[in-house]
């Protein structure tokens, strides 16, 4: 089960949030001078949707977390549109993924606030595949 705590902006997975720092033996990458690395969980929702979590590193330090609606529910659940027009016919998918992201972001978290002290959220599609997923940015 997921829960979101607005105080601290962490992330519960059945009890246990991901860790603010990393052990210094984790695999990574290194890009410079600067290791990055991530942790990905799947878990459920309050609804009983499974969902992707994944935490990402920068020099040990978590800089942000992504959560997003396992990508075979979402094809198994989405119904393309009977009067479908093939020149478009990315919107309703597209759209289709927003709402249940944003149903997802509204069953986790529980206030419509998007800035904290600790950081902000949102919900993000990314252009070049489309994945549409929230996004808690640390620090920021």
């Amino acid at each position: 089960m997921i829960e979101f705590d607005s105080s601290s902006g962490d992330i519960l997975i059945d009890g246990e949030s991901f860790p603010r720092q990393t052990q210094e033996n984790m695999n990574g990458h290194f890009v410079g001078e600067n290791i990055y690395s991530s942790l990905n969980k799947k878990t459920v929702n309050t609804e009983n949707k499974p969902c992707d979590i994944t935490a990402y590193y920068k020099n040990g330090r978590l800089t942000r977390v992504t959560v997003s609606l396992d990508s075979e529910f979402i094809r198994q659940t989405y119904t393309a549109p009977a009067d479908l027009d093939f020149r478009d016919y990315m919107t309703p998918y597209i759209d289709f993924c927003k709402r249940e992201t944003e149903k997802l972001r509204k069953s986790i978290i529980e206030t419509s606030k998007n800035t904290f002290a600790w950081g902000k959220l949102q919900v993000v599609t990314d252009p070049r595949d489309h994945y549409t997923f929230i996004e808690i940015k640390y620090g920021t």
